[in-house]
C-alpha cells in the first residue's frame, strides 16, 4: 500500500526525488542567472574612465593650447584628468587606453560625471520595477509565461543598447533592460523552488551561476574591450535560453493554485515519465486538495502586495527581509559597480571578486540544511561585520603604502561573505511565504534590495574613503543579525506547512 501523500514535494519524492529531469531544470532555469549577471554588471565595464586629456577650446592663447601636443599625442602633465586649463573649460577630451566605454564614448566627466551614477541607478530603478511587476504577472499570467518573455525582450534590448546614439538613450535601454532582469530573476528563483523536491530547494541558489556569468563576462570584456560588443554577446546568450520554454514546465503548484487541475497533473505526469516511475495513484487528490484548500481559504481573491501585511507575522517577514536585503544590496552593488577605484588591473579586479562568491556557495550547499536558513545567515552576516570593523581599522591605521591593497582585499572578503549570506537568505525568502503570494514576497525583499542598489552608486561617488561607508553597513549588519534571530526556525517544511506558518 503506498504511503498517503498530502503535498506536491511528497509526490516529487514518489516520482524519483533529485532526477536526471530536475538536474535539466537547474541548468535550463538556474544558469539564466549567469546571462543576467553578465547584463547587470556591464556597467562595471561601461562605467570606467579612463584617463583622459583635456582638448583646449580653438583659438586659444598658445600658452594654453601647447599644454597639448597633437603631434605626440601626449601631454606635459597638466592637463591629464583635468577639467579647465589655466582657468578655460575643456570642450573636448581625448581618452587614453583600448579600452571604449560609455564614459569615453559620450565623454562623460567633469561636467558630466555624475552620469555614470545615475546610468547605473537608473538601470536599478529598472530593477526594482521588474520586482514590481514580476510578481504581479509571475502570480497572475503564471511563472514561465513571464519568464521566457521577458528572456525574449530582454534579448531584444541588449541589441538596441548596442546601437545607442547618446547617452540619454543608453540610459532608457538600461533602465528597461534592468526592469526585465528583475522580473526574469524573481521567476527563475520562483519557478526552479515549485519544481525542486523539497530536500533540494535549495540547490539552485547555492549554485554560483552568477559569479561564473560575471567571470566570464570579465573575460570576454578583456578580449572585447568595447561596452557595445559586450551587449550584443548578452543579446545571444539571452536568445539561447529562450529555447528552454519548450521544454521546461509551468509549476503544478501554480496550476492547482489556479484551479487548472488537468495541467498540473499533466506536469507532474511529465516529470514522472521523464524519470521512468509511476504516477502515485493518490496524485489528483493532493492536487484537488491545495486547489480546495486555497478556494476556501482565500475565495479566489486576487493577491496585492498589501497582502504580504495582513497578519503580525507576515508584517515581521516582510519587514525583516526587507532591510535586510537593502543592507545585502548597498555592500554588494557598491563594491561590484564601485571595483573601477580598487588597486590593480579592472578585468582581473572583476573577475577576482566573482570567483570568491564560489567557496560561499559550496559551503551553503554542505551547511544550509545541517544547521538551517537562520543559523547560516546569522553567521555569514556577523562574520562579514567583522571583517568590515577590521577594514575601518586597517585604513585609519595602516600605512599610506598598504592602506589601498589591504583594504581593498578586506572589502573583498566582507563581500564574500555578504555573497554568502545572499544565498542562503534567498531560500529562507522563498520558504517564508504561501504559493499564491510567494511571487509577491519574494518580488518586495527584492524591490528592497534594488532600493540599497540605487543608493549605493551615489555612495561611491559621494564617499572617497572606505571608512564612512563601510562603518554604515557594519552597523546595518549587526542590527540584522539582531533581527533575524525573531524568525522561526523553517528548515525542512514543506511549502504549505511554510505557508501556514506565515498565515499565523
Amino acid at each position: 500500500m503506498s504511503p498517503r501523500l498530502s503535498s506536491i514535494e511528497q509526490i516529487y519524492d514518489q516520482i524519483g526525488g533529485l532526477s536526471w529531469f530536475h538536474l535539466i531544470m537547474v541548468i535550463l532555469i538556474e544558469f539564466i542567472k549567469s546571462m543576467l549577471g553578465w547584463s547587470m554588471m556591464i556597467m562595471s565595464y561601461a562605467g570606467y574612465i579612463n584617463d583622459f586629456l583635456c582638448i583646449p577650446p580653438p583659438g586659444n592663447s598658445p600658452t594654453v593650447a601647447g599644454l597639448y601636443s597633437r603631434e605626440e599625442d601626449t601631454l606635459n602633465g597638466t592637463t591629464v584628468n583635468v577639467c579647465k586649463v589655466n582657468g578655460t573649460k575643456c570642450e573636448q577630451f581625448r581618452f587614453l587606453g583600448s579600452k571604449q566605454t560609455a564614459i569615453s564614448e559620450w565623454h562623460l566627466v567633469c561636467d558630466l560625471r555624475w552620469m555614470k551614477a545615475v546610468i547605473i541607478s537608473v538601470q536599478m530603478c529598472g530593477v526594482l520595477a521588474g520586482n514590481t511587476l514580476g510578481g504581479l504577472s509571475g502570480d497572475y499570467f503564471g511563472r514561465k509565461k513571464t519568464l521566457y518573455t521577458s528572456i525574449l525582450l530582454h534579448t531584444f534590448l541588449n541589441i538596441i543598447a548596442a546601437y545607442s546614439v547618446s547617452w540619454q538613450m543608453f540610459a532608457v535601454t538600461r533602465f528597461f533592460i534592468g526592469l526585465l532582469i528583475g522580473i526574469i530573476l524573481m521567476m527563475a528563483v520562483t519557478l526552479l523552488a515549485e519544481l525542486l523536491p523539497m530536500r533540494w530547494r535549495h540547490l539552485g541558489p547555492v549554485i554560483p551561476s552568477w559569479p561564473l556569468g560575471v567571470m566570464c563576462f570579465a573575460g570576454v570584456a578583456a578580449l572585447l574591450e568595447n561596452w557595445a560588443y559586450l551587449h550584443i554577446v548578452c543579446a545571444v546568450l539571452s536568445g539561447l535560453f529562450v529555447l528552454g520554454f519548450f521544454y521546461v514546465p509551468e509549476s503544478p503548484r501554480w496550476l492547482a493554485t489556479q484551479g487548472r487541475l488537468e495541467e498540473s497533473y499533466s506536469v507532474l505526469e511529465k516529470i514522472a515519465r521523464a524519470n521512468k516511475k509511476p504516477m502515485p495513484p493518490s496524485a489528483m487528490d493532493v492536487i484537488q486538495r491545495i486547489a480546495d484548500d486555497e478556494r476556501t481559504k482565500y475565495q479566489g481573491k486576487k493577491y496585492t502586495y498589501k497582502d504580504l501585511f495582513t497578519t503580525r507575522t507576515t508584517i515581521k517577514v516582510t519587514v525583516i527581509f526587507s532591510l535586510e536585503w537593502i543592507i545585502m544590496s548597498i555592500i554588494f552593488y557598491g563594491l561590484n559597480f564601485g571595483v573601477s577605484s580598487f588597486v590593480g588591473n579592472l578585468y582581473i579586479n572583476i573577475f577576482i571578486m566573482n570567483a570568491i562568491q564560489i567557496p560561499a556557495a559550496l559551503v551553503n550547499f554542505g551547511v544550509i540544511d545541517r544547521f538551517g536558513r537562520r543559523t547560516t545567515s546569522i553567521s555569514f552576516m556577523a562574520l562579514a561585520t567583522i571583517a568590515s570593523f577590521i577594514c575601518v581599522g586597517t585604513h585609519l591605521a595602516a600605512a599610506e603604502s598598504m592602506r589601498g591593497s589591504v583594504s581593498s582585499l578586506l572589502c573583498l572578503i566582507a563581500q564574500l561573505l555578504v555573497s554568502g549570506c545572499w544565498t542562503t537568505a534567498t531560500v529562507w525568502v522563498v520558504e517564508s511565504y504561501p504559493t499564491v503570494v510567494r511571487s509577491l514576497g519574494f518580488g518586495f525583499s527584492s524591490m528592497s534590495a534594488r532600493v540599497g542598489a540605487i543608493i549605493a552608486p551615489f555612495i561611491i561617488n559621494l564617499v572617497s574613503s572606505y571608512v564612512g561607508w563601510t562603518l554604515q553597513w557594519s552597523a546595518g549588519c549587526t542590527l540584522q543579525c539582531l533581527a533575524w534571530w525573531t524568525l522561526q526556525w523553517l528548515a525542512g517544511w514543506a511549502l504549505q506547512c511554510l505557508a501556514w506558518w506565515t498565515l499565523q
